[in-house]
């Protein structure tokens, strides 16, 4: 099924990462890619084992902790300042992030909201649940794409959805009109992360921790 109904959930709690070539892991908190560890080690990372078990025994999560201008590798869609392309290993969205010092203090005088990011071991879990597809296929998904699903808790469900990739639903058909398949994964991955930035924008509207 799409992954719609099991955000809230990855936002709230750590899951473990079932990662997979190319998709993410995180090593002790520490942003990271599944990659082989020769093209790990090409790029001046680290691997380490354990942290990608659905892939082959040479593909490790790749860990870079330092590149740039005091800057540490990760995924683009966590990366709250700027990035620099070409400085860390793995595929086109896995870059040198250089994040602004903090300015200090964190909720404002009228009450502060908190902004809620899908992390990396959250996208890892739904790749892991949803298992990969590189063509289309059929499967029920959530109908609704709007905010009100997260307070009912009864979503309606539709059946026979064209999907693809990690569970992305095309609602309607035609919305994946632009979608060649195959696709790879890093293609699915970056599917995933635009469809949780629809409950992702859900949560930070409608949930405010003081």
């Amino acid at each position: 099924m799409a992954p719609l109904k099991s955000i809230l959930s990855l936002l709230t709690f750590t899951a473990t990462a079932f990662a997979a070539l190319n998709g993410p892991c995180s090593v002790n908190g520490a942003s990271g890619v599944c990659l082989h560890t020769a093209d790990c080690k090409a790029g001046d990372g680290t691997s380490t084992a354990g942290f990608c078990p659905d892939d082959p025994t040479d593909v490790k999560c790749c860990t870079k902790s330092s590149c740039g201008s005091s800057g540490d590798c990760r995924w683009t869609s966590s990366c709250s300042g700027t990035t620099q392309a070409g400085q860390c290993p793995g595929p086109t969205n896995f870059k040198c992030c250089i994040t602004p010092a903090s300015g200090g203090g964190g909720s404002s005088a009228g009450g502060g909201s908190t902004s809620h990011q899908l992390s990396e071991h959250g996208a890892a879990f739904i790749a892991g649940f949803e298992g990969f597809r590189a063509d289309f296929y059929r499967d029920a998904a959530v109908r609704s794409t709007l905010c009100s699903f997260a307070s009912s808790y009864l979503p309606m469900i539709a059946q026979n959805v064209k999907t693809i990739g990690y569970g992305h639903a095309c609602q309607p058909d035609s919305e994946c009109n632009n979608i060649n398949p195959p696709i790879t994964k890093a293609q699915g991955q970056d599917l995933l992360q635009s469809d949780a930035a629809t409950f992702v924008s859900c949560i930070n509207k409608d949930v405010n921790v003081a």
